[in-house]
């Protein structure tokens, strides 16, 4: 965690969440009170304010993965990568931009994309913690229809891209990346995800 930190305060140095060009909410899982955290770029009168600010420690708590990274500990809060609570974060996107932004929900045009998961991941990794355990889908047909029915969705306003990896992917092996693209174009293809990623964009655009 010292190489990450180090890196990660090299890039951002002394930045802020708030200094980002773009509206952010960033997810994380606060181990102590076993609650969902969100970090934002913007201030509103419905949003608390950020516990944490600082960029890099955002980004420390972010990529800090059960079982792969120790909890970060920031005062009297230990926190992690949200997965623990939103793997798939879309329905905190949605509810950030609806009930915080005030963004109309015919606006709303939702392109989720995944890190890809391996089936006995879940099971044998990333719940070793029952007690972590979320209440409800966090992913998958369920949730994916949740969030269809929160938008009020017609066709081509929310996809995910969720890539099932045939085995798990050395994380310190760069010649992994080469079988993630395979994986991917593979799905894409399958699915015809293109097709309805450039529908997408088009209804974005018109």
């Amino acid at each position: 965690l010292t190489k990450k930190k180090t890196f990660l305060s090299r890039i951002f140095t002394t930045k802020t969440i708030k200094n980002s060009l773009t509206n952010l909410a960033i997810t994380a899982y606060n181990v102590t009170s076993h609650k969902t955290e969100i970090f934002t770029s913007y201030s509103k009168e419905k949003k608390p304010i950020n516990k944490i600010s600082s960029i890099t420690q955002i980004l420390e708590i972010a990529t800090a993965i059960p079982s792969f990274f120790s909890p970060i500990k920031i005062k009297d809060d230990e926190f992690c990568d949200g997965c623990l609570s939103a793997f798939n974060p879309s329905i905190f996107g949605v509810e950030e931009a609806i009930n915080v932004l005030n963004i109309e929900k015919r606006q709303i045009k939702l392109l989720s994309i995944g890190t890809g998961y391996y089936p006995l991941m879940e099971k044998e990794i990333m719940w070793e913690n029952k007690e972590d355990y979320p209440d409800g889908p966090i992913d998958g047909d369920n949730y994916n229809a949740h969030v269809t029915s929160l938008l009020n969705a017609e066709t081509n306003v929310y996809h995910r891209l969720e890539i099932q990896l045939p085995t798990p992917v050395k994380l310190d092996n760069l010649s992994s990346f080469n079988d993630l693209l395979s994986y991917t174009k593979e799905y894409i293809r399958e699915r015809n995800f293109g097709g309805k990623f450039q529908e997408m964009i088009k209804s974005i655009v018109n």
